[in-house]
């Protein structure tokens, strides 16, 4: 009994890590522009590729050339959404 609940165990976890595999919790960036457009903010979005992986990162228009860039970086899981309070 314990082993049949071992092996559904790890198949479950192991369908679960697969689904991450090809599953991309990202807002797409047609929704993102409209988000922002709507808050009268203009932003340009760009892909870079590092060592096999794309990254997007988004850039809005300097509102004061006096203050410094503000990066926000996040890490896997998470989203550019967990951000929005901020802009």
């Amino acid at each position: 009994m314990k082993k049949w609940i071992l092996i559904i165990f790890l198949i479950v976890i192991g369908s679960l890590s697969a689904c991450g595999a090809w599953v991309r919790f990202r807002t797409p960036d047609q929704k993102i522009v409209k988000q922002f457009q709507k808050k009268g903010y203009h932003l340009t979005i760009h892909y870079t590729f590092f060592k096999g992986l794309q990254m997007r990162h988004i850039h809005s228009q300097a509102f004061d050339s006096i203050k410094p860039t503000l990066f926000f970086v996040h890490g896997a899981p998470g989203s550019s959404d967990n951000f929005n309070v901020f802009l």
